[in-house]
């Protein structure tokens, strides 16, 4: 899922990938997605307020509020999750 700001908007775009990671290939951005025909850039949502988008991304989708990184963090967590 990522969290980002477009104008005005705020947006979560939600991705279903394959978990192909492993210590040497860690790169979230680059795993399959689930369904690249129907959803190849992930499903997109805006809203007129960041908090909105929060919660939308924990009621609809289950995300940790207490879990959000930035996005140069991601593979970091992901390593941290692998080991």
């Amino acid at each position: 899922m990522v969290i980002g700001r477009e104008k005005d908007q705020f947006t979560v775009t939600y991705y279903e990938s394959f978990d192909e990671g492993d210590e040497d290939f860690y790169d979230v951005s680059e795993f399959s997605v689930l369904d690249p025909e129907d959803t190849p850039y992930g499903i997109t949502h805006e809203f007129d307020s960041v908090e909105k988008v929060l919660v939308f991304a924990v009621t609809t989708y289950g995300a940790s509020a207490d879990k959000f990184v930035a996005g140069g963090m991601i593979q970091e967590e992901y390593i941290k999750h692998l080991c």
